[in-house]
């Protein structure tokens, strides 16, 4: 995905990647992340993620927007939901998010090829209000930016 850095990861007993708190990388390469993501999984000509996983995460299906839409998280992406790790907002073609505790985002709008990525340290686990302001912020510079 052109990183510029390695990936820092912790490695369970079993020998396999955890990602639970334990993904460490660069901001820039966080971005980079998002943007193979926004583009289907394709860099500099290579499928390096399945498409058709991608567009799953994407499409979440009927049962799980009804599902997310009764849940405590509703809110935070209003006619979505989560599905394969992904928080979807607008689904099938908008809006898809990491979101992580104490604050970590990437958000990614595949429609206008924007994508958005913030590291930070909350005093709390989680936060619903302080996520929809960010949230909102990212909205209104990716709408801002769009519309020049």
């Amino acid at each position: 995905m052109g990183a510029e850095q390695d990936l820092v990861s912790v490695i369970d007993s079993a020998g396999s990647l955890s990602f639970e708190g334990g993904f460490n990388v660069c901001l820039r390469d966080f971005a980079r992340f998002g943007l193979l993501i926004a583009r289907n999984g394709l860099h500099a000509g290579r499928q390096l993620i399945p498409k058709n996983w991608l567009q799953e995460c994407r499409s979440p299906g009927e049962g799980l927007v009804s599902a997310f839409s009764t849940g405590k998280y509703a809110d935070t992406a209003p006619g979505g939901a989560y599905h394969n790790f992904w928080w979807i907002s607008k689904p099938p073609t908008g809006v898809i998010m990491a979101l992580g505790v104490g604050g970590q985002v990437i958000y990614i709008d595949t429609e206008k090829d924007f994508v958005a990525v913030k590291f930070s340290s909350q005093p709390e686990y989680e936060n619903a209000e302080m996520e929809a302001n960010e949230l909102a912020g990212i909205e209104a510079i990716a709408a801002e930016i769009n519309r020049k």
